[in-house]
């Protein structure tokens, strides 16, 4: 390999890297945008241990088994019945649409089908839903917009309610519910809600969002200390238990991980 090839490939890696950065920057912005809360008294609600309060979940999430997600939300598209699509402009998937524009940072269509499975919000998604009030969101959430739903949920934030739908929808596979949640945690003071928002994160990479890492630093005003993170990975590793356990209660099939794909392979590197 020459020097030349070398050195492209080592600019690429950094632009890949930038890039995985600027989409974790995004989730921090979404906060600003969707998960402020106006009530004093919600910051005290995620006080305590985020895996025990997912353990407090599973009578709601095994009240009925449904057909197997197989690791996988279900369809974007899907709709309560008998209830319209309130924007019917908008997509609910990625199909079709560029490369370019997308927030979270496709790269290939593949890794836009990950996205779409994960629960992430297209571009007019996420243009036209940061935008509306809560009362036109919910309608398109009982439309069955699953994206609209997780928006709606996350503006609760740091509510407790709120917080058990995120880790429900999570639960399914919605791993930008994991992405708005632990962006909020990483935004309270508290060393609890640091630690708690290291392990969220950590769970959106553990179930399969290989770039996780990459962005997850730029959420936090202050860095870990090693003794927190310590904290944090084990936190983590219940949580993933836990989310784990309501799927297989709900669906009767063990949870799969789904890896979002590795684009940088793709280009040849």
């Amino acid at each position: 390999m020459s020097f030349g090839e070398m050195t492209q490939k080592k600019v690429r890696l950094l632009s890949y890297s930038l890039m995985l950065v600027v989409v974790g920057a995004v989730v921090v912005t979404a906060i600003k945008k969707i998960g402020k809360s106006t009530n004093p008294a919600a910051e005290t609600a995620i006080v305590g241990h985020i895996a025990r309060q997912a353990n407090e979940l599973t009578g709601e999430g095994g009240a009925a088994r449904g057909k197997p997600a197989t690791g996988s939300m279900t369809s974007p598209s899907a709709r309560s019945p008998g209830l319209s699509n309130p924007f019917p402009n908008v997509p609910r998937s990625r199909a079709g649409l560029s490369l370019a524009d997308d927030p979270f940072g496709a790269q290939s269509v593949e890794e836009q089908h990950w996205l779409d499975r994960r629960g992430y919000p297209n571009a007019r998604q996420w243009e036209t839903y940061s935008q509306l009030p809560d009362g036109l969101l919910q309608v398109a959430a009982d439309s069955g917009d699953s994206v609209a739903k997780t928006m709606l949920d996350a503006r609760g934030l740091p509510s407790r309610n709120a917080t058990d739908k995120l880790l429900l929808s999570a639960a399914n596979g919605d791993d930008f519910a994991l992405s708005l949640l632990s962006a909020r945690l990483a935004s309270l003071p508290g060393e609890q809600n640091l630690i708690d928002a290291y392990a969220v994160a950590r769970v959106s990479e553990i179930r399969g969002n290989t770039s996780a890492a990459v962005g997850r630093e730029a959420m936090f005003a202050q860095s870990l200390t090693p003794d927190q993170r310590m904290k944090g990975e084990a936190d983590a590793m219940k949580l993933v238990s836990t989310l784990n356990a309501l799927y297989e209660k709900k669906y009767g099939v063990k949870y799969r991980v789904d890896a979002r794909p590795f684009s940088i392979e793709n280009k040849g590197i």
